[in-house]
């Protein structure tokens, strides 16, 4: 008996009863709106009464897995919408596992996946996120749908171990940066419209390497290849003069070839301001001559780091100091090109109050207190207040200086205060005898 086979009726699909369909997604008309979160077993079950009370209105919810699916049968599961396995799950069985989904599939960062044949299916995207662990007989990639959403990655830093691996898709089939993949016996990746990529830093062990697209062939710098056969067709074939290829056998016209670093350029709408200072950063000027630019390695000057694809990112910083902040762009062959930006963040700090009192001959009573030599370090005093403890007090955005007259002898408490252009104020508080 199986752990749990999710098969939706309304979907008009043959039953799994233990078959992973490769040749087709799930079909359907409905709308997807919403997520269902599955925290056990009990939970699947409650995803599938909801979708058939849904299917009537036409709707449908998308998947969140967020437990560890461990079983000693096949695990079957299918959604008319996305299936999402959280950080850090385990799907784990000693038989098959079959995801099929209508959208997307997506198995988040640092899961681990063990079973024999491992399978998903989607219309659009499958992703296996950074960080995970996988160990398998087979793991099988297959997005369907012949558009620009189609696309099947293993994403960086990911350790895979399988006899054999496919991943195929009509937009991008990519292997991720810095990941190291052993495939006893073969691995396959297919574009049916642009591109298979192979991100620099990765380790590929097996005896046979294929790479089969419309447009191009791409295997980036420092990509280590150990195996007996490149099998490569497509109108472009690119490898990275950098790329470690080994002794082996070509079928195809993949050669290394010259390529230039990616043009950086880094600026930003703001180089200086108080904490908190939020900067957005812009690299829409940067360009690669003859490659596409992959993605870009951000470092804050903070010991912040960030991996993206886009042009644009924002940063907060929130102490005082200058940061360097550095950006390097890799190309799809795993050119490195960079710039950098130094950021000078200061705190808001308050005005510097000093006064003087002094008396005035002949007139035992009167005082002056003068507070003219204060001054503002980041911007402009705006008010001195002056209270002079007899229930009198004087208030001006310009005169700093003023004669008072006490009315008899005694002691009053003084307080002066100066407030600076961002609101900050400085107080001082004395006695004085008179």
């Amino acid at each position: 008996m199986k752990i749990f086979t999710l098969v939706l009726p309304f979907l008009a699909l043959q039953s799994f009863a233990g078959e992973c369909l490769v040749d087709s997604a799930p079909q359907n008309s409905l709308r997807c709106s919403g997520q269902f979160k599955a925290r056990s077993l009990k939970d699947l079950d409650k995803y599938q009464k909801e979708l058939d009370k849904l299917s009537k209105k036409k709707r449908a919810k998308s998947l969140i897995i967020d437990f560890d699916l461990v079983s000693n049968e096949d695990i079957n599961i299918e959604s008319p919408c996305s299936i999402r396995v959280q950080n850090k799950q385990k799907i784990e069985t000693p038989k098959n596992v079959c995801l099929r989904a209508r959208d997307n599939i997506i198995i988040d960062h640092s899961s681990s996946l063990k079973a024999f044949d491992f399978n998903m299916i989607a219309g659009k995207r499958l992703a296996i996120r950074k960080g995970a662990k996988i160990d398998v007989d087979s793991l099988m990639l297959n997005s369907l749908e012949e558009n620009e959403f189609s696309r099947a990655h293993i994403r960086h830093s990911s350790s895979i171990k399988a006899r054999s691996l496919l991943l195929n898709a009509y937009s991008l089939s990519t292997l991720g940066h810095t990941s190291s993949y052993i495939v006893n016996q073969d691995i396959t990746l297919i574009s049916r419209n642009n591109e298979a990529r192979i991100y620099h830093k990765s380790s590929v062990q097996t005896p046979k390497l294929t790479m089969n697209a419309k447009e191009a062939i791409r295997i980036s710098s420092r990509v280590s290849f150990l195996g007996d056969i490149l099998s490569a067709s497509a109108e472009q074939c690119l490898i990275s003069p950098n790329a470690v290829m080994g002794n082996h056998s070509y079928i195809g016209s993949c050669y290394p070839v010259e390529s230039s670093a990616p043009n950086v350029i880094v600026t930003a709408d703001r180089t200086e301001g108080k904490a908190p200072l939020t900067v957005r950063f812009d690299l829409s000027q940067s360009f690669d001559e003859d490659q596409d630019i992959a993605y870009f390695e951000w470092d804050f000057g903070d010991g912040s780091t960030l991996i993206s694809e886009d042009y644009y990112a924002g940063y907060t910083y929130y102490e005082e100091g200058e940061y360097t902040v550095v950006v390097r762009a890799y190309d799809s062959l795993g050119n490195v090109g960079s710039d950098d930006i130094l950021i000078t963040v200061f705190v808001e700090k308050a005005p510097v109050l000093q006064y003087e009192i002094r008396t005035v001959a002949d007139n035992p009573f009167d005082r002056i207190i003068d507070m003219r030599s204060s001054y503002d370090l980041d911007g402009s005093i705006v008010r001195y207040t002056f209270d002079f403890g007899d229930g009198q007090s004087y208030s001006s955005p310009f005169i700093g200086s003023v004669r008072h007259k006490f009315p008899g002898y005694g002691t009053y408490t003084i307080t002066l205060k100066l407030e600076d252009n961002d609101g900050n104020i400085s107080t001082e508080v004395f006695d004085i005898e008179i």
